[in-house]
């Protein structure tokens, strides 16, 4: 099976990141939930992925690069009660589907190498970027899907207001 070594650093402090080894048949929607778990923040929000191509800043880089997931939890599953008509709710449906089916597809959905690097934005309100590096692609056998080798400093709230 296939592995990858990532680093991942919010945007905010860089000196703050995570080391995991994960299989490649981990989902993103896996991945966002175990940064966020790790480094404390709330659950439940939307998040985008985007593969980094070039660019400097931030900016230039997420202006350049290829979005692949804009999804999240937030996306409610239609309710019947809420549509008047079949129509409306297939549509609602269909809309929901397209817009969250690649957080379940796998890692390995993307032809990992060393040194490339994707961007996570996660809660559109808050806009908490991370920087998510892939260190190493391993074609290996490990006990464990997701091994956290160093985990984030806790998430302080009041620490990054000031």
């Amino acid at each position: 099976m296939i592995f990858y070594e990532f680093e991942v650093k919010p945007d905010w402090d860089k000196r703050n990141k995570m080391l995991m080894r994960v299989a490649g048949d981990i989902t993103f929607d896996h991945i966002v939930s175990i940064i966020v778990n790790d480094i404390g923040l709330d659950s439940g929000h939307l998040y985008e992925f985007t593969v980094v191509k070039d660019g400097t800043t931030r900016k230039q880089q997420l202006e350049r690069g290829s979005k692949i997931i804009t999804d999240g939890s937030d996306i409610p599953t239609p309710r019947i009660s809420e549509y008047h008509d079949l129509p409306e709710l297939e549509k609602a449906a269909i809309r929901i589907e397209k817009e969250t089916h690649f957080a379940f597809e796998p890692l390995n959905a993307i032809k990992w190498k060393k040194d490339m690097k994707m961007w996570l934005l996660y809660d559109f309100g808050d806009m908490n970027y991370f920087i998510i590096t892939c260190n190493n692609v391993l074609d290996e056998s490990y006990p464990e899907n997701v091994l956290i080798e160093k985990h984030f400093k806790k998430y302080d709230h009041d620490e990054y207001l000031e």
